[in-house]
C-alpha cells in the first residue's frame, strides 16, 4: 500500500475524529470520553480492527462508527478490508504539548494520534492537538441532530 494512501486515510480520520461532529449520544464524543478516561489515566485507544473490545460505552460507539468509517475509505482507494494490521486512534486527555502555544477554545488540552499500518509494512501517523472539557451531565447542551430512527 502506497503511503500516500495511508497517510490520506489517517488525516481523514484523524480530521473527523476530532470533530465537533463526532457525537455520541448527541453530545461531543470526546467530552464523554474524558469524563471516562478519568478512572483510566487520562487515556483511551480505539482498536478499530476490533471495535467490539472496548469496554467504555463511549469509547465503544466512537470506535463502531470509525471503524465503518475506516472500511468506507479503504473501499475508496480500492484497498481490500484486510489490508491493515493495525488502524488505532489514541487520546491522551491532559496532555502536554512539545511547544508553548496558546491553543484555542475551551477545557484541558488532549493529544489525538491516528495510526495506520499494513500488511507489507506501511506506517501513517498523525497527530493533533486539541481542548476539551470532560462531560458533565446537565453542563452541555445536545447537539440538534436527530437519531435516523427517531422519525
Amino acid at each position: 500500500m502506497k503511503s500516500k494512501k495511508l497517510n490520506h486515510i489517517a488525516a481523514g480520520l484523524l480530521g473527523s475524529f476530532v470533530s465537533r461532529n463526532n457525537d455520541v449520544d448527541g453530545y461531543w464524543a470526546l467530552g464523554m470520553m474524558y469524563r471516562e478516561a478519568a478512572r483510566q489515566g487520562n487515556s483511551v485507544a480505539l482498536d478499530l480492527l476490533d471495535p467490539e473490545s472496548l469496554a467504555s460505552s463511549s469509547a465503544a460507539s466512537a470506535a463502531r462508527h470509525y471503524a465503518h468509517f475506516l472500511r468506507d475509505a479503504l473501499q475508496k482507494h480500492a484497498m481490500a478490508p484486510d489490508a491493515l494490521v493495525q488502524a488505532r486512534i489514541a487520546i491522551q486527555f491532559d496532555a502536554t504539548t512539545p511547544v508553548d502555544v496558546p491553543w484555542p477554545g475551551m477545557g484541558d488540552i488532549f493529544a489525538c494520534t491516528v495510526t495506520l499500518a499494513d500488511r507489507q509494512g506501511g506506517m501513517a501517523q498523525r497527530t493533533v492537538f486539541g481542548r476539551c472539557k470532560p462531560y458533565i451531565g446537565g453542563a452541555f447542551s445536545q447537539s440538534t441532530r436527530v437519531p435516523a430512527n427517531a422519525c
